[in-house]
């Protein structure tokens, strides 16, 4: 198991919330235009993933790997909240 596997759970909710920030700034700045696929690599806990599902909307197609399964649980769980 990764440090990142084992830091899944409490990823972002400890400290500030800057990765949440930074993850919505990228994508404003690339300019992801509505009905775009996206292929976010080394997605992590979501941050930019959640960011571009947003903006892709209902017709378009994102997908977040990373090498800690635990990350992508982490960002399925908080793409299924939303």
């Amino acid at each position: 198991m990764s440090v990142y596997d084992r830091a899944a759970a409490s990823y972002e909710r400890v400290g500030p919330p800057f990765f949440s920030y930074f993850g919505r700034r990228v994508v404003d700045l690339v300019g992801i235009p509505e009905g775009s696929r996206v292929l976010d690599v080394a997605c992590g806990a979501g941050a930019v993933l959640l960011a571009a599902v947003e903006q892709a909307g209902p017709r378009g197609g994102v997908v977040g790997v990373d090498r800690a399964g635990a990350m992508v649980d982490r960002a399925r769980g908080e793409i299924t909240h939303r």
